[in-house]
């Protein structure tokens, strides 16, 4: 059975021609309004930029475009807060860190996944809207996936240390000035 998703502009971002049909006529037949379909990068970049000419409510992203990974487009679409799932042959684990929170649906998928999917996460990107106007709800938290260290990302993110100046180093240099170089130092400071 297909979920309705009357109304509902998708834009579908896949280089691979019937792959892409397959999901415009998937979501026809639900009732969506596709655009598209993007084939690279650049095309799917462009799309975005003119949102307002050509508004959509959801995006479905190939995570690899014409050998190209999809990487600049998932972080346009982040930024912009336009919801999108990636549909892929690949798993999160291919998948940037900053994306693990991103839907994916493992190609290949039956075709009453493809239309629920499209609409948990309207509706999921919909709550998160209703969240963010209220306060007291905070936003959602999702867990990572398996595998991941707090700990290792944690260390990762930590930023490295300055190198203390070597002591031996600069009572060479002392010595080898002699009062000119204390008498610049005590003038910088």
């Amino acid at each position: 059975m297909v979920q309705s998703l009357k109304g509902v502009r998708v834009l579908v971002v896949e280089d691979e021609a019937l792959i892409a049909m397959l999901i415009e006529d998937l979501l026809t037949e639900a009732g969506a309004i596709v655009l598209g379909p993007a084939t690279t990068v650049g095309e799917a970049l462009q799309f975005i930029e003119r949102k307002p000419d050509a508004s959509f409510d959801a995006v479905l992203l190939d995570l690899t475009l014409k050998g190209e990974l999809a990487v600049a487009v998932a972080d346009q679409l982040m930024a912009a807060g336009i919801p999108f799932m990636f549909v892929t042959g690949k798993d999160k684990t291919s998948l940037e860190p900053r994306h693990w929170t991103v839907p994916i649906l493992v190609k290949p998928f039956d075709c009453d996944s493809l239309a629920s999917g499209v609409s948990a996460m309207i509706s999921a990107a919909n709550d998160i809207v209703g969240r963010e106007r209220c306060p007291v709800a905070g936003p959602r938290r999702t867990l990572p996936p398996k595998g991941y260290s707090y700990i290792r990302r944690h260390r990762a993110s930590r930023r490295p240390r300055p190198i203390p100046v070597a002591i031996q180093g600069l009572d060479s240099t002392m010595e080898s000035s002699g009062p000119s170089f204390l008498a610049s130092v005590e003038q910088s400071a």
